[in-house]
């Protein structure tokens, strides 16, 4: 079981719920101006990814109909979305 800095809001709930639906890992993320603080987080991939798993347009496209909460960071090729609250 993942371990988080504060206990989970219903909308983090909502959104680990969404991500595991879709076989999407759950980690742990700290981003800038969160001071130590974590909260849960998915990979996503871009369209040149060979085999994607879920692409970022997509999933911000599912998370914004279910209005569930999230933020999106670059990680070089690929993004991470989380729910910070």
């Amino acid at each position: 079981m993942t371990e988080y800095t504060k206990p989970l809001t219903n909308n983090q709930r909502a959104f680990i719920e969404f991500a595991e639906k879709r076989g999407l890992e759950i980690r742990t993320y700290s981003g800038r101006g969160m001071y130590g603080d974590t909260c849960p987080a998915f990979e996503v991939d871009t369209p040149w990814d060979e085999d994607p798993r879920i692409l970022l347009s997509e999933a911000c496209e599912e998370l914004d109909a279910r209005a569930i909460g999230y933020s999106t960071d670059a990680l070089g090729r690929g993004a991470i979305l989380y729910a910070e609250n």
